[in-house]
């Protein structure tokens, strides 16, 4: 979220489905995940520039990882913020995706995914909860 704390990393595939099972949501599928980076090659638009998200700098330095939203220009056309750099995120299908503070073009990419061992760990990998519509927003939905 926009200057929210840093976000959830070092989870496992299964740390991570708890913790989204503990707010009452899921990890996100892969088609959901991508959808929320925009349908772009970066969820800002189609060619790499390491200034709008949390990527690796232009020189080859690694960053740190930054609270989320600290990257203003780091958000999808749906206003999803780092979906690429920062942390990559596991996804219900045991993939995790958008890279990282150390990865740079093709890594950081909406499309790039990459499957890990669903009891590996690592600083540089979280996850980003997704939820169903409830029956309420589904009929407010159809009203419209």
């Amino acid at each position: 979220y926009p200057g929210g704390g840093p976000p959830s990393r070092g989870l496992s595939f299964y740390a991570a489905k708890n913790v989204c099972g503990k707010r009452n949501r899921r990890l996100c599928t892969g088609s959901e995940w991508r959808m929320a980076c925009g349908g772009r090659k970066y969820p800002y638009g189609g060619i790499f520039d390491p200034t709008m998200c949390n990527t690796m700098s232009m020189d080859g330095a690694e960053r740190a990882v930054a609270r989320s939203g600290q990257f203003r220009r780091c958000r999808s056309g749906w206003g999803v913020y780092d979906m690429s750099g920062n942390v990559a995120e596991w996804t219900s299908d045991g993939r995790v995706r958008g890279g990282d503070s150390y990865r740079t073009a093709e890594r950081a990419s909406c499309g790039y995914s990459q499957r890990r061992s669903a009891g590996s760990t690592s600083p540089f990998v979280g996850a980003r909860c997704c939820a169903d519509p409830t029956l309420i927003e589904q009929s407010e939905g159809s009203k419209k």
